[in-house]
């Protein structure tokens, strides 16, 4: 049979709590075990098992210990303790989120520096930053972009989010390394290509002319111009571009000549 009262190492052992923790909760005032008349050593019994019980399960839930010490006097629960618990699961589903994004994050960047020898700290963390905010991303785009661009940009797979950043790093490598250069240079033709080539891959679109069908509206109409510069400039703030502002308006020129071109 088992014991009735079980002496402190005891109570650790048959509960499985540290002897530290359960003196942590008594100076908490979370529990209160008797006390041996003669020698003063701590006394448990069955109650103070299911008392240690709820406090595991509500620190389980994400209860603070404060929290948990003002329910656990309580000898009914109302319907204010069911809203404490929503509340709860509210908090918990974020941390979640935050979590799984975190975790994202940190597949994609090893993924990132176990394919390149070398990358600069610019680099990274502005794809970082982009990995980060994809949420925030994703909810300004929804009114501007096609539910097809963007459901082939925000919903793609770990895998081919990888191989876009992998090719975005690659661009940006490219552009400080020929910025400066004229736009007809074969080697700037071929770096602007080639970033048209992936443009075209990641939106499966299958000419240049496709992509004027990226946005639901006509952003080079008056009437959608403010909309759509309020669109870049909220995307500003969860995009970091690195480049210096040379190096921008070298791009901007290029691209703008290139395009022009088609």
């Amino acid at each position: 049979m088992e014991p009735e009262s079980f002496k402190v190492s005891e109570f650790a052992k048959y509960t499985g709590v540290s002897i530290r923790t359960l003196h942590y909760y008594e100076e908490k005032d979370l529990m209160n075990p008797d006390r041996d008349k003669m020698t003063g050593h701590r006394i448990y019994h069955k109650a103070d098992a299911i008392r240690l019980h709820q406090i595991t399960i509500m620190k389980s839930l994400g209860f603070r210990l404060s929290e948990i010490k003002q329910y656990i006097q309580s000898d009914n629960l109302d319907s204010h303790f069911m809203d404490i618990l929503k509340l709860q699961e509210t908090k918990l589903t974020q941390d979640r989120e935050r979590i799984d994004t975190a975790l994202e994050t940190i597949q994609r960047t090893v993924h990132l520096i176990d394919q390149e020898e070398e990358i600069e700290s610019n680099f990274l963390f502005s794809l970082i930053l982009a990995m980060q905010t994809e949420k925030q991303q994703k909810e300004i785009s929804k009114p501007i972009m096609t539910n097809e661009v963007w459901s082939r940009l925000f919903d793609a797979s770990l895998s081919e989010k990888m191989q876009w950043e992998q090719k975005l790093l690659q661009f940006f490598k490219e552009v400080k390394r020929l910025a400066g250069k004229p736009s007809d240079h074969p080697e700037v033709i071929r770096m602007l290509e080639q970033l048209q080539n992936d443009l075209l891959e990641v939106l499966n679109f299958q000419n240049y002319q496709e992509l004027a069908q990226t946005f639901k509206i006509d952003h080079e109409q008056k009437e959608n111009q403010e909309k759509f510069n309020q669109f870049l400039e909220e995307m500003d703030k969860l995009i970091y571009v690195p480049l210096t502002k040379k190096e921008e308006e070298w791009l901007d020129q290029v691209l703008d000549q290139f395009f022009n071109r088609k």
